[in-house]
């Protein structure tokens, strides 16, 4: 069992721990404050150090070399021969795609009927395309041929759409030569091989092989690809659209000086070396069967711009994360009694806690597909962690503060009560953490709308106190902060037109979201101000009591009564004046009447503008009783129920 196992929060907890409800908090956010900076100064430094290294590394790896030669052989050979082409292709190239004005349309009317279900109607004439290709000596094909497989991108635009097509691809690369010939999508055809080898067959130069020869060289390396993508899925990720149109493309890698010799295993794994130069490409793709006829210019991704777009990310995140913790601790502060946390609305919390729980799974996720370099993953591993310490320690721990404070019997009925009730608050929180991605994932057209609904979370509050008449549940402080912090991630996305996932701007969407939740900010704010129900006409309110009304009879008497308790109006009543008690009537000379007030025990004017008046006729200063009201809902004296103020 958890520490709060013991008893209930406040009351019914030991006093140790109700002590710490808020000290805890202070701890953590000590620690998180700590891991902020360690975070800031290393993803500088690894920012940093990456955008040097591309420049250093061709002369490290050189240095090396050299240096492990000397050391097993005593001796320093001649500098490492280049060529014009590189020997290796494993790396993902990005670029783009485009189409002449008078040239088909890409995607359009496919000529052939069987392929019509095919068409995908991109609406621009270029956007971006990819390709992450990987080559493999194979003896029988020769030293100047080595087998290609890998997957082509095309997107319609810049960004990513529910239109974009995934081509996953075998070939050929001529070493010396340059060339690049890809076929596919061979998954959803068995003549793959048959047209690389005519594909090959057209090109200029020299070949020998026979299609027999060939097809039983690559035959192997087909078929255990086709394997690997129909039964694990593609190395990519899966894609919403996948063509089953026979694509034909060619690339011409552009000459440069390479490595004449193949990277070392660890070169490869640390994308170093040989794998590490920069190689540039163009060429053209064609399909027959759907009508598509574009040209493609692609280069070695650029990794540098990437890890520094994704680390001022994961900083921001671990910004917003920062100010979060500290608006939540100032709430906690504020609503610690369990009058104080009555007043706050549970399910405005927990649509909180169930966002912050979202964004800390979808950064695992990422980091785990960025897990190959470690200085995304770690980036994107610690923005996580700040969003697991909000909502399982701080915005749980709030949520038990109010469940009990809604429910103090079932906190005050032995262990069997507390732990029924611990298991109703959890399993009710990871149910609808579970029905919510079960939602999302079977409506993920309708996006919008589950943002919409999950950047709701003031909405509850805003009605909780018109219906209960709450007077100030939040800070004003932890309105502002809560309401900018959470616009901060989905306005990356919405409205950065530089997002590091490629994620088309929805600048209305934003602007539509931005003035949503101001909006809610924007009444509880009045709230805070002028009263829950400020904004319902008069006429419609049902009638509430007036703390400050003129008076009864007895109260004037007060001074000449003296021997009442202090604060005691209706005690003062003798009983042949019974029939007064309830009359309003004036006090019919100026002067000072002056009562104990029972809180702080000074006088209070019964005259005077700064008094309240309870139901049970006790007087106290105004704001005294409104602190005391923040505390307890009853009577300081006779510890009757006060109705709201």
């Amino acid at each position: 069992m958890p520490a709060f196992a013991n008893g209930a929060i406040g009351g019914g907890f030991p006093p140790y721990f109700a002590a710490n409800v808020v000290a805890g908090p202070r701890l953590i956010f000590a620690l998180l404050v700590a891991l902020l900076v360690a975070n800031m100064t290393r993803a500088k430094f690894q920012t940093l150090s990456t955008v040097h290294s591309k420049s250093g590394v061709e002369r490290s790896s050189k240095v090396d070399r050299v240096l492990s030669d000397y050391a097993q052989n005593k001796t320093v050979h001649a500098p490492i021969p280049e060529s014009t082409y590189p020997l290796n292709l494993k790396r993902d190239y990005d670029g783009s795609w485009s189409v002449a004005v008078n040239d088909t349309f890409p995607f359009g009317d496919a000529p052939d009927p069987e392929f019509a279900k095919q068409d995908l109607l991109f609406e621009n004439t270029d956007g971006f395309a990819s390709l992450n290709a990987e080559n493999h000596p194979r003896e029988k094909l020769g030293s100047d041929m080595h087998y290609v497989d890998g997957e082509i991108i095309l997107r319609d635009g810049a960004y990513r759409t529910f239109r974009d097509v995934l081509i996953k691809v075998i070939g050929v690369y001529k070493v010396h030569e340059g060339v690049i010939m890809l076929v596919g999508d061979f998954l959803y055809e068995d003549n793959a091989l048959h047209r690389l080898y005519e594909l090959v067959s057209e090109q200029k130069g020299s070949w020998k092989l026979s299609e027999e020869a060939f097809t039983n060289a690559l035959a192997a390396d087909v078929e255990r690809q086709r394997d690997h993508y129909l039964g694990r899925g593609s190395k990519l990720g899966s894609h919403p659209v996948q063509s089953k149109c026979d694509f034909e493309a060619v690339f011409y890698v552009a000459p440069g000086h390479f490595s004449g010799t193949s990277p070392s295993p660890r070169e490869l794994a640390s994308h170093e070396g040989n794998n590490s130069e920069y190689i540039k490409m163009n060429g053209n793709i064609t399909s027959k069967e759907c009508g598509t006829s574009a040209e493609i210019q692609l280069a070695t991704f650029d990794r540098e711009t990437l890890f520094v777009k994704a680390i001022n990310y994961t900083l921001l995140v671990t910004f917003v994360a920062f100010t979060q913790v500290l608006v939540l601790i100032r709430q906690m502060e504020m609503t610690s009694t369990p009058a104080g946390a009555n007043r706050v609305s549970l399910l405005s919390v927990g649509l909180q806690t169930v966002s912050d729980s979202y964004l800390f799974l979808a950064h695992l996720v990422m980091g785990m597909f960025a897990q190959r370099f470690s200085t995304l993953f770690n980036a994107f591993a610690i923005a996580a962690f700040f969003k697991f310490i909000i909502f399982s320690i701080f915005e749980m721990r709030y949520m038990l503060m109010i469940w009990k404070a809604r429910r103090p019997s079932g906190f005050s009925g032995g262990w069997d009560a507390m732990r029924r009730e611990l298991s109703i608050l959890y399993s009710r929180f990871y149910g609808s953490l579970l029905f919510g991605l079960i939602i999302l994932y079977r409506l993920q057209k309708y996006m919008r709308v589950f943002v919409f609904a999950l950047y709701s979370f003031w909405v509850p509050q805003i009605f909780l106190s018109i219906f209960e008449d709450h007077r100030r549940p939040l800070h004003p402080l932890y309105i502002v902060g809560m309401s900018a912090t959470r616009l901060a991630i989905p306005l990356y996305f919405l409205c950065c037109p530089r997002n590091f996932l490629h994620v088309r701007p929805q600048y209305t969407t934003g602007n539509w979201l931005m003035a949503w939740v101001a909006f809610q900010a924007s009444i509880l704010l009045l709230q805070h101000r002028y009263g829950a129900r400020c904004l319902i006409p008069k006429r419609f309110l049902p009638e509430k009591y007036d703390y400050y009304r003129m008076l009864t009879e007895p109260a004037a008497r007060v001074e000449r009564l003296g021997d009442v308790e202090a604060g005691n109006l209706d005690a003062i009543v003798p009983v042949s004046d019974t029939h007064l008690r309830g009359k309003k009537v004036s006090i019919g000379y100026a002067g000072p009447r002056l009562v104990d007030c029972v809180i702080c025990m000074a006088n209070v004017n019964l005259n005077g503008p700064n008094r309240m008046a309870t139901p049970c006729e006790h007087v106290f200063h105004e704001e005294c009783l409104q602190q005391w009201m923040d505390e307890k809902m009853e009577c300081p004296t006779c510890r009757r129920p006060l109705p709201p103020p």
